[in-house]
This record gives C-alpha cells, sequence and structure tokens, in this order.
C-alpha cells in the first residue's frame, strides 16, 4: 500500500486524497497509512479549515476539499474529516438520486393530467 502513497520519501497527497473521494482508501486503511513514518512526518499541524455541517455535504463540497490537500490542510483531522464526508456523501446520493427521480415522475404526471383536462375542456367547448 506505501509504494502507492510515498515516492521520494515524500506523501503522494493528491492520490491519497483522491482514494479517499474515490472510497478506494477507507477509514480503516487511513488509519493503518498513518501508522507510516514517512506519512507521520509529512502531516501538516497547522490550522484546520471550517467543518460544515452534514446538511452542507454534497458531492461538490467533497471534490472542493481535494484542492485544500496542496496548501496546509494536509492534518490527521483534514484526512479524517474528509474520510467522513466522503462516506456520507456517497452513502446518501443514492438516495438522493432516487428521490429526485420521484419527484420528476410526479411532476410529469401533473403535466399529463393538466393536459388531459385542458384537452376535455376545450373538446366540450366546441360542442
Amino acid at each position: 500500500m506505501n509504494d502507492r502513497y510515498i515516492k521520494n520519501n515524500k506523501p503522494i497527497r493528491a492520490q491519497i486524497v483522491q482514494d479517499i473521494i474515490s472510497r478506494t482508501l477507507k477509514k480503516s486503511d487511513l488509519e493503518t497509512l498513518l501508522k507510516n513514518d514517512i506519512i507521520k512526518e509529512n502531516l501538516s499541524f497547522g490550522p484546520f479549515l471550517e467543518k460544515k455541517d452534514k446538511t452542507e455535504w454534497t458531492r461538490d463540497y467533497l471534490e472542493g476539499l481535494f484542492y485544500h490537500t496542496g496548501t496546509k490542510y494536509f492534518s490527521k483531522d483534514f484526512l479524517f474529516y474528509l474520510e467522513e464526508v466522503a462516506e456520507y456523501v456517497v452513502n446518501t446520493e443514492p438516495q438522493k438520486n432516487k428521490q429526485n427521480n420521484v419527484y420528476k415522475y410526479i411532476y410529469i404526471v401533473i403535466i399529463i393530467v393538466v393536459f388531459i383536462v385542458f384537452l376535455k375542456s376545450c373538446i366540450s367547448s366546441m360542442d
């Protein structure tokens, strides 16, 4: 696993974060990876970006976190937060998509019913 995330005695931050976002690297794998001395030595201990409420965790927010990896945000807290957001987004997206599809179908049915009512009223006014 370490060959994938370490090159020239430096962590490949983008690869680590990308794998967290894609869920290739999950919490237990991350815990193992963070025990590596090279990774530990290269973690930042600076300020952490402001965490958002779960209601704001979306695919766009998750992808936006990716861009913080090259900056001061490469700490243990950041990586575990990223993993938590990724897990949440991946697990809730299918539910949101299903819900959106249901609303689309309801909307289509309403349009069809309104159209039928309109046609019937047009036909009856012609008689």
